[in-house]
C-alpha cells in the first residue's frame, strides 16, 4: 500500500489552487527582495514553475506555503546574485578601457570598447547624443526627441536616409558630410521653446520651415508610415494622404 503523502506527491500538482492560495504572497515577497515590479513578476512566475517541476519532492515536513515561499526566496537570491555579478563585470570591463589621455583617438576607442561590452555581456545600450556620426556607426535604432517630445523613431537607415520629420531633416543638414561637394552648414533657425509655457501645437512649429496653422494649433500624434518607422508630423500625414 502506497503511503498517502507519497501518492499525493506523485500526482500532478493543482497549480490553479497553489497559485490562487500563494500568488499574492509570493509576488509581495519577490518585490520586497528585488525592489522592482517587473523583476518581481518574473521571479514570481519562475517560482511557480519551480514548484510545478519539483512538487514531487515536497515531503510535507514543512507546510506547503513555507516550502513555496522558500523557493521564492531562493529565486530572488539568484536574481540578485546575477545582477550583482553583471554590475561587477561591467565595472571591471570599464576600468580596463584606456584613459582618454592614453589614446590619440579617445572617442573612437571608448565607443569601440563600449560596443564590445554590449556583445560580451549581453547588454542593451542607450546612447544620448547630437553626433549623427555616432548614431550612424554605433546604433541600430534611433529616437529623435525635441523638447522632450518624440519627433521620429525607426532604424538608423530609416531615420537618416528616409527621414520624415522636419527636425530630423534640420539635424542632418547641420552636420558636415565627408562626401560630395563641400556645402555651407545650415543650422536650425530659432531657439528652444519655454517648457514652462510650451507651444499649443507641435513643439517644433515655431522653428519649422513647413509649419502651417494646423501645426501651430494642434499637436500631431505619433504615427507609423512604414514598418517600424514612426513620426509625429502633420505634414507627413498630409503627404501620405496625397
Amino acid at each position: 500500500m502506497i503511503p498517502e503523502q507519497t501518492a499525493q506527491s506523485a500526482a500532478p500538482p493543482d497549480m490553479e489552487r497553489i497559485v490562487g492560495a500563494y500568488g499574492n504572497a509570493v509576488l509581495r515577497m519577490c518585490f520586497l527582495y528585488l525592489k522592482d515590479s517587473h523583476l518581481a513578476e518574473d521571479a514570481s512566475q519562475e517560482t511557480f514553475l519551480k514548484v510545478y517541476r519539483n512538487y514531487a519532492q515536497f515531503d510535507g515536513t514543512a507546510g506547503e506555503k513555507t516550502w513555496v515561499m522558500r523557493i521564492a526566496i531562493n529565486v530572488c537570491k539568484d536574481y540578485l546574485r546575477s545582477a550583482w555579478n553583471r554590475r561587477v563585470s561591467v565595472v571591471e570591463a570599464l576600468n580596463e578601457i584606456p584613459a582618454a589621455e592614453d589614446s590619440p583617438h579617445e572617442d573612437d576607442t571608448l565607443l569601440r570598447e563600449i560596443m564590445k561590452l554590449e556583445a560580451g555581456l549581453n547588454l542593451t545600450r542607450i546612447m544620448i547624443t547630437h553626433d549623427l556620426s555616432v548614431v550612424a556607426s554605433a546604433c541600430r535604432k534611433t529616437l529623435v526627441l525635441y523638447s522632450g517630445q518624440v519627433m521620429e523613431f525607426g532604424t538608423v537607415e530609416q531615420v537618416i536616409k528616409r527621414h520624415l520629420h522636419p527636425y530630423t531633416e534640420g539635424l542632418i543638414r547641420s552636420f558636415p558630410s565627408l562626401y560630395g561637394e563641400k556645402q555651407a552648414l545650415r543650422g536650425i533657425p530659432g531657439s528652444l521653446p519655454d517648457l514652462t509655457d510650451p507651444p499649443k501645437g507641435c513643439v517644433f512649429a515655431p522653428r519649422c520651415p513647413y509649419a502651417t496653422e494646423r501645426c501651430r494649433q494642434e499637436r500631431p500624434q505619433v504615427r507609423e508610415y512604414e514598418p517600424g518607422h514612426f513620426a509625429a508630423c502633420h505634414r507627413c500625414q498630409e503627404r501620405e494622404a496625397e
